[in-house]
């Protein structure tokens, strides 16, 4: 989503705001390809990547919260319930002892 809104914005930027426009491009871009990285940090099971989902994750549910009453309350219980679960799946124990047992030889260089 955030590679999405980055690229959408680009083609709505405006001569009298052009300096916003594509700072908010390259902001949502660059937060998409860390994320990216992040993932693929996790599927590759290194320990690094685990921080920076964790972090989304926790930004998200207030943002979600925000969006309760009215026509967006199921976004709100979509991205609550998205990044709850992802939470808890980042830091069941399992997935501690592969990233941070397990994880540890395979960062190394």
């Amino acid at each position: 989503m955030a590679l999405a809104f980055g690229v959408a914005t680009i083609f709505q930027v405006r001569l009298f705001r052009a300096v916003v426009g594509v700072g908010v491009a390259a902001f949502m871009i660059g937060f998409a390809v860390l994320l990216l990285a992040a993932a693929y940090g996790l599927l590759r099971v290194r320990r690094w990547a685990r921080a920076p989902v964790v972090v989304v994750q926790l930004i998200m549910v207030p943002v979600g919260w925000s969006f309760r009453g009215g026509q967006t309350t199921w976004v709100a219980v979509a991205m609550i319930a998205f990044a709850l679960l992802t939470l808890v799946l980042l830091l069941h124990p399992r997935s501690t002892r592969a990233l941070v047992v397990e994880g540890e030889t395979s960062d190394a260089p």
